[in-house]
């Protein structure tokens, strides 16, 4: 990311935005949410915490946010409130994971009294980082204050790590405020205080956001260095070593570096050494080179299509420029990795979406080869899981109009919550096998369904094998050599249950209407797309020192 295109992001207060939307505000494309968490202690010796603060958080948190919290500075002792900060910040899991911010700005009449000078500046930084170790910390100001009255001199001195200018061109209201700062962004950013140039710019503080008006910010660096300024822990593994590629000699597998006890990193915060990656460095070396296939009856091929067949993959060349439908990539992860095709013992299940999750279609099919492991998707949690492990989370759902019945979409949510899938949307097949889409636009009204751990789908870990039991399932033992995890009788179930009989041929009518699915799909994830990169609040800049108390 750029000053050109940032990441944006909100600066919230738990009493003024109560009633948020925050599903929506990350819909609207932005990515990390920063919440007042304290005042104090004033002069008196009392407190302040915003009511609501811990249930403020986890809404936002669970929304998938880089989340962060801020003390609002006064001239009262400054370690007394870098305790009270901290201790506030320990119910919603204390500094781990969060920036953590000073708001360093005049106090409002009648109150200016309270507001704070540069000694308990110094000092509350100084606290903070004596009991966070090597987190970082971020000094959010605006030039009418830093550089009026006792001016604060140069940035350096106080010990922060970024820079945060609260600077507005105008107080006005900006519905659009992804556009507003297109408009703008040249009239911002510089040196305007301090001598150091702001990793944040708050451009707004009237900034349509969810049907609210809200403090808006762009963020000028990478999503790893938002991440790494977070404390999290998988930035960290980006940051150590040089950048090199991987595969083809083109610019598909990106090493960012070693760290965290020898991790690499690949591109899009996969975690090196694991089956997942073994599955991601040959599929994305095929990204954006291979283009849909529409299933329309019959056997789904192990060969263009579905590639649903046991057996070693051929050179990524010669599938270049192939064909490819949504089941078809995690097989290719699969198959990479040395691991078995989903199977359902009919060659018109087997390897294709019907043969994943459960369906009633089809005579009743009854559980697919991952039921039992998947379950309800839910954004933050899966979110969290890629992350965590470095791996993707298997998503999908199922169709339920009659011609589509037992298909449906799978596709993989990566640790940088972008999709990669295969799905057709314009002409010819078009964009393909593609990462083109954030989880929150993929998700638009809710359309994933279930969700599967990277250890139960794909057994992330290297050695690390998966129990599951299903009917005439095969139990596995840890250290054994992976067999398939369901085992159908090749002529399919033989308990009575149903006896699944092939896939009709689907007339013209159906098969038309297979495709408006897709466009539908499509239209809403294009939608989803301009509606996240014209989303951004406006906030005026404080050049004569004036700002809303937060």
């Amino acid at each position: 990311m750029s000053k050109e295109e940032p990441i944006f992001g909100i600066d919230v207060h738990p009493e003024y935005q109560r009633g948020l939307n925050f599903e929506r505000a990350r819909t609207e494309g932005y990515e990390f949410c920063v919440i007042k968490a304290t005042e104090g202690p004033y002069r008196d010796g009392d407190t302040y915490v915003p009511s609501g603060f811990e249930e403020f958080f986890r809404r936002a948190e669970a929304e998938g946010f880089v989340m962060g919290v801020y003390a609002f500075l006064l001239s009262t002792p400054a370690r007394a409130q870098a305790d009270h900060f901290l201790r506030t910040i320990e119910a919603v899991g204390g500094p781990e994971d969060k920036i953590l911010m000073v708001d360093f700005e005049e106090y409002q009449a009648p109150h200016g009294y309270l507001t704070p000078g540069n000694d308990q500046l110094m000092t509350f930084i100084a606290e903070v980082k004596r009991r966070v170790g090597d987190h970082q910390v971020v000094l959010y100001s605006g030039r009418g204050f830093w550089n009026g009255g006792e001016a604060s001199g140069d940035f350096e001195q106080y010990g922060a790590d970024a820079a945060w200018d609260a600077m507005y061109l105008d107080m006005n209201p900006h519905s659009r405020p992804h556009d507003y700062y297109a408009d703008v962004k040249h009239r911002g950013w510089g040196k305007p205080w301090g001598g150091m140039e702001p990793w944040f710019w708050q451009f707004t503080s009237a900034g349509g956001v969810a049907g609210m008006n809200i403090d808006v910010n762009a963020y000028r660096g990478t999503r790893e260095q938002l991440l790494a300024l977070a404390g999290v822990k998988e930035a960290q593994t980006m940051s150590d070593g040089g950048d090199r590629h991987e595969g083809d000699g083109d610019k598909i597998v990106e090493v960012k570096g070693t760290g965290d006890g020898g991790r690499r990193v690949l591109t899009h915060g996969v975690v090196d050494g694991t089956y997942f990656a073994e599955g991601y460095k040959y599929v994305m070396q095929l990204n954006n080179r291979m283009k849909y296939w529409v299933w329309s009856s019959g056997p789904v091929p192990d060969g263009e299509g579905a590639y649903a067949v046991d057996k070693e993959l051929p050179p990524v060349d010669q599938l270049k420029g192939k064909r490819i439908f949504c089941a078809g990539v995690p097989n290719l992860f699969r198959r990479a990795a040395g691991k078995s095709i989903p199977t359902r013992g009919n060659r018109n299940f087997d390897g294709g979406i019907a043969a994943y999750f459960y369906t009633s279609a089809f005579g009743g099919l009854g559980p697919g080869f991952f039921s039992g492991v998947d379950v309800p998707f839910n954004l933050a949690t899966a979110k969290k899981w890629a992350r965590e492990t470095g791996s993707g989370v298997l998503i999908g759902r199922s169709y339920r109009n009659n011609s589509l019945a037992g298909q449906g979409h799978v596709a993989i949510l990566l640790p940088d919550s972008k999709v990669l899938q295969s799905f057709q949307f314009g002409a010819d097949g078009d964009p393909g096998l593609n990462t083109d889409y954030t989880i929150e636009e993929s998700h638009a009204g809710n359309y994933y369904e279930v969700m599967v751990h990277p250890n139960a789908w794909i057994n992330h870990d290297k050695g690390q094998i998966r129990p599951v039991k299903l009917p005439n399932t095969k139990v596995e033992k840890p250290g054994a050599p992976e067999k398939p995890e369901v085992e159908w009788p090749s002529g399919g179930r033989d308990d009575g249950q149903y006896e699944p009989e092939p896939a009709e041929k689907f007339t013209d009518e159906e098969f038309e209407e297979i495709g408006r699915e897709i466009l539908k799909l499509f239209r809403r994830y294009a939608g989803q797309t301009k509606a996240s990169r014209r989303t951004l609040d406006v906030r005026k800049v404080r050049e004569e020192g004036l700002h809303e108390h937060k």
